[in-house]
C-alpha cells in the first residue's frame, strides 16, 4: 500500500501484475490523488474497509479472487458499498 498525503481523496489501484501497477501509479501519480495499491483481492477487500477510496480501478482477472468477486463484496458490505469502481 502506498500513501502519499492523506488531505487527497485516495484511488485504490488493484492489480496482480506489478506492471501494470507502474503504468496506472505513473499515470496518475501528479493528479492530485493519494494513491493506494493493492496486490490482490483480499488486500484490495481489507485496504477499502479502512480508508474508504473516492475511487477503486479494479483489474478483473486475479488469482484467488477475482475482480467480481471483490465488487460482489463491496457491494454487498453497507460500510463499502457505495466505493465507486472501474473495471481494468
Amino acid at each position: 500500500m502506498t500513501m502519499n498525503n492523506p488531505e487527497k481523496p485516495a484511488v485504490l489501484l488493484v492489480d496482480d501484475n506489478p506492471a501494470n501497477l507502474q503504468i496506472l501509479h505513473a499515470t496518475l501519480r501528479d493528479g492530485g490523488y493519494r494513491l493506494l495499491i493493492a496486490k490482490d483481492g483480499e488486500s484490495a477487500l481489507n485496504i477499502i474497509a479502512h480508508v474508504h477510496p473516492a475511487l477503486v480501478l479494479l483489474d478483473i482477472m486475479m488469482p484467488a479472487m477475482d475482480g467480481y468477486e471483490v465488487c460482489r463484496r463491496i457491494k454487498a458490505d453497507t460500510l463499502m458499498s457505495r466505493t465507486s469502481i472501474i473495471f481494468l
